[in-house]
């Protein structure tokens, strides 16, 4: 993992806080959480190329997977790039995917990297735009 927080008053842990709380929030149903994480008028991009726009449209999307397709399931996300751009602007970048239930290692066809731009609101960061993109398998990619 890359660090390179130059921004006066932040630290690793701070800027990876939200990160942390996807991840735990995601595995308890924790909607409150999840909700608790984004601006008002984040976007974020699924998987699957859903654009969503503001804090409620990506609650009401993330409600819809938990109590539906993806209930019982699990994120991993491990950190591989963190840094500041400036006081109040963040990015992370990290690695992971999904875990169906019962699984511990995440299949090859669900890896994924993630890109979070966090914004400092309030002394807090939160999670401003995320992007969420599969990781193509070399074999399966082949024409």
């Amino acid at each position: 993992m890359t660090n390179s927080t130059n921004a006066v008053g932040s630290s690793l842990e701070a800027l990876l806080l939200p990160l942390q709380t996807v991840v735990a929030a995601w595995a308890a149903n924790d909607l409150i959480s999840l909700e608790r994480i984004w601006t008002d008028d984040a976007d974020l991009i699924a998987y699957d190329g859903t654009h969503l726009i503001g804090r409620r449209e990506i609650c009401a999307f993330m409600r819809d997977l938990l109590d539906g397709p993806l209930k019982n399931t699990r994120l991993v996300a491990s950190p591989q790039r963190v840094r500041t751009l400036s006081n109040d602007v963040g990015i992370v970048h990290a690695a992971g995917g999904l875990l169906l239930p019962g699984e511990s290692i995440v299949s090859s066809n669900r890896h994924t990297v993630q890109t979070f731009v966090l914004s400092r609101v309030e002394d807090r960061w939160l999670i401003d735009a995320c992007q969420s993109t599969g990781i193509m398998d070399n074999e399966s990619s082949r024409p």
